[in-house]
């Protein structure tokens, strides 16, 4: 029997030009917040971790998935 359960990749951070965490920093400081305290500290790259989790799925191969085949 078949496991209907996807396997979902997140790919790793291209490069560092490719970073999404200083932009979340710089908005931070727009937005009147102090990146540096210690409850936003790690909030940059939190963010960039969850936007790359979240939208691992733009990276599948749907015909994969659809088909029960492992992505491994």
């Amino acid at each position: 029997m078949k496991s209907n359960k996807a396997i979902v990749k997140v790919m790793p951070q291209a490069s560092d030009d490719a970073a999404i965490a200083p932009h979340i920093k710089a908005i931070l400081t727009a937005l009147g917040e102090d990146p540096q305290r210690d409850g936003l500290q790690r909030t940059p790259h939190r963010v960039d971790q969850a936007l790359r989790f979240l939208t691992s799925g733009y990276r599948t191969d749907i015909q994969k998935i659809l088909n029960g085949l492992s992505t491994k």
